[in-house]
């Protein structure tokens, strides 16, 4: 009889049944790990854009990561756009600020080593988070906070393929930011047509 119980607990859990508590949290920190690596720029694009002689164009970016939207973003000054995003204090933050904070580095004599994602949501930003989780797919809300510099909230898609969880879209619609995942796994602003997919 054990042989007939088993697989059926297993595939139980791998459903993510809202039941099993156990299950959930797993599968909430993981979608929380993938909404740090998905919101992120790839380094050699922030690179790119912060040591550019002339004014970098985010637009020539092929990736459009929730990060560089949000570098991109001219802040409205309305209580929908800056309840999902604002910066805290007077104006725009010194950029040495931002970058220290998207750019984690840690200083080793002469070395500098990268240790983290490039992004606006460091894990241990998150100040409040939302999930659904409904099989293979899971919806939500998150907000983030870095304190005296900005704080946000962004609507997600996240889905499971191969056991992991990636994010496939990123929604910020008072901002007008809008990213989908395509099939290569790249981030687009959102076409007419939905093609968010794991990569």
């Amino acid at each position: 009889m054990r042989c007939f119980v088993l697989p059926a607990a297993i595939l139980w859990l791998e459903l993510g049944c809202p039941s099993d508590s156990v299950a959930a949290d797993d599968a909430v920190m993981l979608i929380k790990q993938a909404i740090v690596a998905d919101s992120a720029m790839m380094h050699a694009d922030f690179e790119k854009l912060v040591f550019s002689e002339v004014t970098p164009n985010p637009s020539k970016v092929e990736d459009k990561s929730l990060t560089l939207m949000l570098l991109a973003l001219r802040v409205r000054d309305d209580d929908k756009s800056r309840e999902e995003f604002r910066f805290l204090g007077d104006g725009y933050p010194r950029p040495s600020a931002l970058a220290e904070e998207l750019y984690r580095l840690r200083q080793t004599g002469r070395r500098r080593i990268l240790l983290e994602p490039v992004t606006f949501i460091h894990l241990d930003r998150i100040t409040d988070f939302a999930c659904k989780v409904d099989a293979d797919r899971a919806t939500g809300t998150l907000s983030f906070k870095v304190p005296g510099l900005y704080q946000g909230k962004v609507d997600y898609v996240a889905q499971r393929h191969d056991g992991k969880w990636f994010i496939t879209e990123f929604i910020m619609p008072a901002s007008g930011i809008h990213v989908v995942r395509d099939e290569k796994g790249v981030w687009k602003e959102r076409s007419s047509k939905l093609t968010g997919s794991p990569p």
